[in-house]
């Protein structure tokens, strides 16, 4: 896999940071190598992103409806029998979130999906839309 040199320095940036070494990527206080500011934590950075990368990109499956259910509103699954819903929220204000797959004007519920499913997207944070 070929990691950004910027999520390397942003990653290092962030283990200097909580390892107290943050003068580390001050280019006057590093150590210089043929012109270029030498700095421990790219290297660690780069191994870190590399044996974590396989894990952070394989996706996530659903088996229970209850897991269907956690999902944040936005998020994307390929059901069993391959049709892809996207989760939805109740416009009226009531709690209940459902499921609508594209060309389809129906609201589905979480029990109504072919399982296992796969997560094809999930939103960082619940509530996006508000």
């Amino acid at each position: 896999m070929n990691i950004s040199d910027e999520a390397v320095e942003a990653s290092a940036k962030v283990m200097a940071e909580a390892a107290g070494d943050a003068n580390s990527f001050n280019p006057a206080a590093g150590v210089h190598h043929h012109g270029e500011p030498v700095n421990k934590w790219r290297h660690v950075a780069r191994a870190a992103l590399a044996a974590a990368a396989p894990h952070l990109m394989a996706p996530r499956t659903i088996t229970t409806v209850e897991e269907l259910e956690a999902l944040p509103v936005e998020s994307i699954v390929r059901d069993g029998l391959g049709f892809t819903y996207d989760k939805w929220w109740d416009e009226d204000g009531s709690e209940y979130n459902w499921w609508a797959t594209t060309g389809d004007r129906r609201e589905y519920s979480s029990k109504k999906i072919a399982l296992p499913a796969t997560v094809l997207h999930e939103p960082r944070a619940a509530g996006a839309w508000e």
